[in-house]
């Protein structure tokens, strides 16, 4: 039976996009709290997390995230109460109930239930939260004095700013004047208050030497036991009326107030805001224990409150006096709880990726069409002789173009993803890996603020996690190792993105152990792959390039990492699919480099068109290393294989259309062809033999569909401005048609 949330199907996904976000915030936080230990502003950060995912959960009804959450959050109150101290089981416990809560997440997607047992997890954070406590009690009751600068016209702004901030990060149990009077610029240049502050003295001193404005400030332990007692309260919000969860909000808002105080009423009820009669604005009467200011701190930690207002009131039966106008959330009036990014539903709109991919194919027949009609106007102007007419028709073509150019790179724009959202997986993934290793291991990201075609970044992310893997387990030594080296014994691990050009390059580095040429030399020999002789000429950056080969591994030992001789060879083959690049370069003793080198796009390509026999190809050009007339070559034939020296290199040939259609090695008539196109092929370069140039452009690529059987050495077809058709070449797979595939050419 499907699962059932009290939400409809737009807030199940609102709530999906806020939760993975959430998930983020605190899976960062988490790494940077073990790496860099407790700080306000970061255990402010996870304990908020945690709340907004908590409120969220149970706002749609799912009892076992809400469940889950509630106890996490109370793991990071302690944290930031100090009475439980960082510890690498704190960590752990925590990242285990963040990755149960991503699991019960899809929960919310798929409608299904998982097989997820929180009870050991709740077990865990509960003997977390229990253990660990610091026995050292220490005041963190003050009182504090603030003086502003006289007559200052911000004076009632930075003493809200500054009530903002000592209730985002403490409690406020007495505060003079109190907020409504500051609100209506009632203060007279000092403010009073009696703040519990967990982070001691030293730190609240420097919290008001920051606020602008201020001239003076005194903190002083408070030792009088501060009474508490519940007031009554009339609390108006007005949240975001462009908002489609306003009345998820509301609910959200009203479960938050109940864990502190006592709701006496609210207008409208909890059943109308169930059942969505809810407009924009809410009036709520409460019983709170606490300051008022505690009571604006918790309305202001709800996202999507445009506005709200507090006032004490007698008893319930008060009559509404004119409220105080709602103050509205604005940046410049807090920080902490009270800081609100303005909403972006003014201004951005969320549409399918599906329609952006129509848009683009729409784009693609553009492209098309401005081609077929350029192509007409230069035969109008080769067989009537030129006119003004055609003139003006190949300059609004051209106009054309460049309105084309400007649609697609939009569209793409709109397609496209931050690096970042592939790569911020990635700190978590090396923690866990190093402590399974035994192994101390630091993981430096730079994205760079790269944007990559989502088709791109799917493609990416298994490549680029076999790569980390393997630089944690196989380029990183252990502690003892690398100390007996006279190294660090925390490794390093590092990615790193640019935009180079039309390219983006991704460097994934590590200062370990390197990679040892002639231990790949001997792993080759030893499967077979090289003879003696053939391994003996092969230069060091040669060697390196072994380890794309299948099969080829040099581990001693197989782990549950690698070490099986799998994926190297993979890694680069999926890279290659998408039109990408990846080199290896390493230094024994002090570490390795892989550079990928990656595609902006995969929708519309430049391509070098030829022609062979009667087809017509399209050869992406990032892989046209130069063309060559075959006048100009020496041509040597070598066992099977017709070779060409170029410079100093000796370059095997194929035939193209024979490759294609029949598989046939490219045999001692190379006198039909005029023209060979020199490729790059994994770093060894491959010559294609080809009759005829025709023409460099950008074409379409079009892939064949579920009805066309995949041809080897074909990535698809692009159709041309005169109405025919062009198959276009996938490097790597016509390389391994012919047996040129990475180091194939170096056996003796």
């Amino acid at each position: 039976m499907p699962l059932v949330f009290d939400a409809s199907t737009d807030e199940l996904q609102f709530f999906l996009q806020e939760a993975e976000e959430q998930f983020q915030i605190l899976d960062d936080g988490l790494l940077e709290l073990e790496r860099s230990g407790p700080r306000g502003d970061l255990l402010q950060d996870i304990f908020r997390a945690a709340h907004t995912l908590k409120g969220s959960s149970a706002t749609i009804g799912h009892v076992r995230m809400a469940e889950l959450t509630h106890h996490l959050e109370d793991v990071f109150d302690k944290l930031r109460q100090e009475k439980i101290d960082v510890s690498t089981e704190l960590v752990d416990a925590s990242l285990q109930a963040l990755d149960a809560l991503r699991v019960l997440g899809e929960e919310v997607s798929t409608l299904e239930e998982v097989d997820v047992d929180i009870l050991p997890i709740l077990t865990t954070l509960a003997n977390v939260e229990d253990g660990g406590k610091i026995e050292t009690e220490v005041a963190t009751t003050y009182r504090i004095s603030v003086s502003f600068e006289p007559d200052h016209p911000l004076m009632a702004a930075r003493a809200l700013q500054l009530t903002f901030e000592l209730a985002a990060e403490g409690h406020i149990h007495e505060l003079m004047p109190d907020r409504n009077a500051i609100e209506r610029e009632g203060i007279k240049g000092e403010l009073q208050a009696t703040v519990e502050w967990p982070e001691g003295r030293a730190h609240l001193e420097e919290l008001l030497r920051s606020v602008p404005e201020v001239i003076a400030a005194t903190v002083e332990p408070h030792s009088e036991p501060v009474e508490e007692t519940a007031r009554l309260y009339r609390v108006f919000v007005k949240l975001d009326e462009r908002n489609e969860l306003r009345a998820a909000r509301a609910m959200q808002l009203l479960l938050h107030l109940e864990t502190t105080g006592r709701i006496l009423s609210s207008v409208p009820t909890v059943d109308d805001i169930s059942a969505e009669r809810f407009g924009n604005s809410l009036e709520i009467q409460i019983d709170w224990p606490t300051a008022p200011s505690t009571l604006e701190a918790a309305i202001m930690s709800i996202p999507d409150i445009d506005a709200f207002c507090v006032d004490e009131i007698a008893d319930v039966n008060s009559p509404v006096a004119s409220p105080a106008p709602p103050v509205p959330l604005t940046p410049q009036e807090g920080t902490g709880a009270g800081r609100r990014k303005q909403p972006a539903s003014s201004n951005t709109i969320r549409i399918s990726v599906e329609r952006i991919d129509r848009m683009l194919d729409y784009v693609g027949e553009l492209v098309i069409e401005r081609s077929r009609i350029s192509d007409t106007a230069r035969n109008l102007r080769a067989s009537v002789g030129p006119s003004p007419e055609i003139d003006h028709l190949i300059e609004a073509t051209g106009n054309i173009e460049a309105l084309i150019s400007q649609i697609h790179e939009e569209l793409m724009m709109g397609r496209t993803l931050p690096i970042e959202s592939v790569l911020r997986k990635f700190p978590r993934l090396v923690r866990d890996l190093a402590q399974s290793l035994d192994k101390d291991v630091a993981f430096e990201l730079d994205s760079g603020d790269v944007d990559l075609d989502r088709t791109v970044i799917e493609a990416i992310s298994d490549p680029l996690i076999h790569l980390v893997r393997n630089a944690v387990d196989h380029g990183i030594e252990s502690p003892a190792d690398r100390a007996a080296a006279g190294k660090n014994p925390a490794g390093r691990v590092s990615i790193a993105a640019r935009q180079v050009e039309n390219r983006i390059v991704v460097i994934v580095s590590d200062d370990g152990k390197g990679i040892d040429p002639d231990a790949l030399r001997g792993s080759a020999i030893e499967k077979g792959l090289l003879s003696e002789d053939a391994a003996a000429r092969l230069s060091d950056a040669d060697a390196l390039n072994l380890i794309f080969q299948s099969g080829f591994s040099t581990a001693e030992t197989v782990t549950g990492v690698s070490g099986r001789g799998v994926g190297m060879d993979i890694v680069r083959k999926r890279l290659e699919s998408i039109g990408a690049t990846i080199d290896i370069t390493s230094n024994r003793g002090h570490g390795t480099v892989l550079t990928i080198r990656l595609p902006l796009t995969l929708a519309i390509i430049r391509a070098l068109l030829v022609r062979c026999d009667r087809w017509n190809f399209a050869i992406p050009l990032d892989a046209v290393i130069e063309t060559v007339r075959l006048s100009d070559m020496q041509i040597h034939r070598i066992g099977r294989r017709n070779m060409m020296r170029l410079r100093d290199q000796i370059v095997p040939i194929i035939h193209l259309s024979e490759s294609l259609t029949h598989g046939a090695y490219a045999d001692g008539q190379v006198t039909g062809s005029e023209y060979a196109v020199v490729l790059s092929n994994g770093g060894n370069p491959l010559a294609v033999l080809v009759d005829g140039l025709v023409s460099e452009q950008e074409v379409v690529v079009k892939p064949f569909g579920a009805f066309i059987p995949q041809v080897p050495g074909i990535s698809g077809a692009t159709i041309l401005g005169d109405g025919s058709f062009s198959l276009i070449v996938d490097v790597g797979r016509l390389a391994s048609l012919e047996g040129v595939d990475h180091g194939s050419t170096y056996a003796a």
